[in-house]
């Protein structure tokens, strides 16, 4: 291998350490070129990565990475199982083949919620439900509490219309109240008289 070749394989799996949210190591020796790729199809379709690795340049690739602990995988003929984001279909996959192919494969150790753990961890790993059934299991429940919330809401509803409609037929049943009657309006007073102008005195009339 060229040292050119050497650097793209050491930047390989320093990105592959770095992107890996879990891990797992496996000498692969007893597996055929067949079985290999067989492993590597099913690790793919959920999103698992199957990589063999040489050891001096993973070491190396540990160093230059986030996570120098994972040079612990590296063990003899190694191929490493890495993911993204889900750590517990590719652990049910490899556990599943593992039971075919007992004399062709075997777990080294793997790397877990930032620890490295044996492979009676990862057995333990595989017995946990997968992401998908896990959402299977609540979206069936979601819709059930939605169909019962619904059947809750009509039987409400229901029996508002009903209130309602009571409510209206007991209205319309009962007397139009008479409206007041209106006031008479108030008589005007009568107005004062003026006062009349007084006679002048026969006095006054007899000395003009």
């Amino acid at each position: 291998m060229t040292k050119e070749k050497k650097q793209q394989q050491v930047e390989k799996f320093t990105q592959l350490i770095n992107d890996a949210e879990a891990a797992i190591s496996i000498n692969y020796a007893g597996l055929t070129v067949s079985q290999q790729q067989e492993l590597r199809e099913e690790l793919r379709k959920t999103g698992a990565q199957f990589s063999v690795i040489k050891n001096t340049l993973f070491k190396i690739a540990t160093k230059n990475s986030d996570n120098e602990g994972l040079n612990e995988l590296v063990n003899g003929p190694t191929a490493l199982i890495a993911t993204k984001e889900d750590v517990v279909s590719p652990a049910k996959i490899l556990i599943d083949f593992l039971k075919e192919n007992e004399d062709s494969i075997q777990i080294n150790n793997g790397y877990y919620f930032g620890n490295i753990v044996d492979s009676e961890y990862i057995k333990d790993i595989s017995k946990i439900p997968t992401r998908e059934v896990l959402l299977a299991k609540i979206s069936g429940q979601l819709v059930a509490q939605i169909s019962n919330f619904m059947n809750l809401s009509k039987n409400s509803i229901s029996k508002f219309q009903m209130l309602m409609e009571a409510l209206t037929e007991k209205k319309e049943e009962a007397p139009a109240e008479e409206a007041p009657a209106e006031e008479a309006p108030a008589e005007e007073a009568p107005a004062e008289e003026a006062p009349a102008e007084e006679a002048p005195a026969e006095e006054d009339i007899k000395e003009s």
